[in-house]
């Protein structure tokens, strides 16, 4: 284990959500201190399945951040787009979502 969750619990949702856009985008954020050796030189595929480090930082993240709050913060700070745009945009997509799943259910 690389890191403990118990750090990253209190610091800001914002800079969850920055680190989890790097992450998710490959590469690497300072919250979690300086980048795993050679991480530079790899390949996003040899990152997400040969770099631990990579993995369980990301995976602290989707711990700690909703879904509400990942598609949130990759609307706003990796898209640069408008809250606004994204929360219509959401609403949206659940009120569908929760309209098939309904649908999924009575076809059982």
């Amino acid at each position: 284990m690389y890191y403990d969750i118990q750090d990253f619990k209190n610091l800001p949702a914002k800079t969850l959500g920055q680190a989890y856009c790097d992450l998710n985008c490959f590469r690497w954020n300072k919250i979690f201190g300086d980048e795993p050796p050679k991480y530079d030189k790899m390949t996003n595929k040899e990152k997400h399945y040969d770099c631990p480090q990579h993995k369980e930082a990301f995976n602290i993240l989707c711990h700690l951040l909703t879904e509400r709050e990942q598609s949130m913060y990759w609307w706003t700070l990796e898209l640069g787009r408008p809250y606004s745009a994204w929360k219509e945009w959401w609403e949206v997509h659940h009120k569908n979502e929760q309209r098939a799943n309904i649908h999924d259910s009575s076809d059982l």
